[in-house]
């Protein structure tokens, strides 16, 4: 147990400090081995049918594109995804994501997006429940474009 706690404290120094260089797939790395965490990854089929609406600017706006990296992970245990909420938002704050909060009956979602005008390389929804510790994190990496 302390042998990993150490790896997920250097894991999150060394996001820290090359905060330019964020790559999505080492949070996964580094809570995929953790006890009652689920990541799951979606296939090329999958990954090459993304459609979908989201609000935008508070206006609802289709997003269409092509993907090359979907993933997420979920919390199985309250009890031992204690801290990963606060940790993988250390990460998100240092990258310079723009945010957007939206809430839920029973959880808090984020919506972090890296994106030039209306094109967008990076989509991550932050879940947590209404304690504020975490219940999912979902990753989305393409080319995508936001439709008029």
């Amino acid at each position: 147990m302390k042998a990993v706690l150490t790896l997920l404290f250097s894991l999150l120094f060394s996001f820290i400090s090359n905060a330019q260089k964020f790559d999505a797939q080492e949070v996964y790395n580094a809570y995929e081995a953790q006890e009652n965490v689920l990541v799951m990854s979606f296939n090329k089929e999958m990954e090459d049918a993304i459609d979908m609406d989201f609000d935008y600017k508070e206006q609802i706006k289709n997003v269409e594109g092509d993907v090359s990296f979907l993933k997420m992970m979920v919390s199985i245990n309250d009890e031992t995804s204690k801290g990963i909420a606060k940790e993988i938002e250390q990460l998100m704050k240092h990258a310079n994501y723009s945010m957007k909060m939206i809430d839920d009956e029973d959880q808090t979602v984020t919506m972090y997006l890296k994106q030039k005008g209306k094109n967008i390389s990076e989509v991550h929804f932050l879940g947590k429940d209404e304690e504020g510790e975490f219940t999912f994190f979902f990753t989305l990496l393409g080319d995508l474009v936001i439709k008029e």
